[in-house]
């Protein structure tokens, strides 16, 4: 009873002065007209067209009735995140009544968005909306955006951006996922690197004067993906043992955490083909070091 009462007292003072040109009336009653003679014919996508097309028209001037109607279609298709775009665009308009911006287009907004709460962001931290593009830009925790998939970045002081997708389906926690932490110096130390020879040896070598640089350039390798596999090894399991906390507290979402999981799985593949390769040429170094130590080099 509550909802009804707006709409009686708006039908009670009477339509309040129209602020759109009558020509414009003209031309939104033609395109109609043709939309819906077009969905009749050829479905809801062709009348999608017709409307779509209306707007590229200077003449109509961006009227929120034609967002209106495209918010409509756009919604009967799943379409969220056009049909929010539209709704939001037709509520923004001044010259459609208030009736209908404040009862069917923001009803329609609400209808195609929920909203999204973020959890553990740091402050020092932003979340960023990069998909759907209607929508991109700084998000803020509770903020209503289209239900469907989401692609959120989190940039944080000191660590690389982190990309998540969200699946939103209705009013949602999701925890804030932050990116590895930076390194502020090389994986292996210069200490290492000035001992390594790794210029062109000279065609001057005595017999007896042992060859070091295939096992130092081998070694410094072996070093750099060894170091790579265990710092990104333990990095995922702290990030797969979050995603397992929100699992069990039922906070995934729609997609259970799978795609979290997933990511997590595969980083633990690359982790550990790093540091086992890693490792395999740092022993190799090794076997390189006594193999081309030329020794004595001669007969005595």
């Amino acid at each position: 009873m509550l909802t009804l009462l707006p709409i009686l007292i708006a039908l009670l003072q009477g339509p309040p002065p129209s602020t759109v040109g009558e020509d414009i009336l003209l031309r939104f009653n033609a395109v109609a007209e043709k939309a819906n003679q077009v969905r009749a014919d050829r479905g809801i996508s062709a009348a999608i067209k017709v409307y779509e097309e209306a707007l590229t028209d200077p003449a109509n001037q961006g009227y929120g009735q034609l967002h209106l109607r495209l918010g409509q279609l756009y919604k009967r298709t799943d379409q969220f995140a056009a049909a929010a775009y539209h709704f939001r665009k037709c509520s923004a308009d001044v010259r459609v009544d208030s009736v209908d911006r404040d009862i069917i287009c923001e009803h329609g907004f609400k209808k195609v968005t929920a909203p999204l709460h973020i959890d553990d962001l740091p402050d020092s931290a932003k979340a960023i909306l990069i998909y759907p593009e209607q929508f991109a830009g700084p998000l803020r925790s509770g903020q209503r955006l289209p239900k469907g998939q989401l692609t959120i970045v989190v940039e944080a002081p000191g660590r690389t951006p982190r990309e998540s997708t969200v699946t939103l389906m209705g009013d949602q926690r999701w925890r804030a996922v932050l990116g590895m932490t930076k390194r502020s110096g090389p994986l292996v130390s210069d200490e290492f690197l000035k001992k390594t020879d790794l210029a062109r040896p000279t065609t001057n070598i005595e017999v007896s004067q042992p060859i070091r640089w295939p096992a130092y350039t081998v070694g410094s390798i072996g070093a750099a993906l060894l170091a790579t596999g265990i710092y990104l090894g333990v990095d995922n399991r702290t990030f797969l043992s979050n995603t397992r906390l929100r699992y069990d507290a039922n906070r995934c979402g729609s997609d259970s955490c799978g795609g979290d999981f997933d990511r997590a799985a595969q980083t633990a593949n690359t982790a550990d083909g790093l540091w086992i390769s890693g490792a395999v040429l740092a022993a190799t170094s090794i076997g390189l070091y006594f193999l081309f130590d030329g020794g004595d080099g001669g007969e005595e």
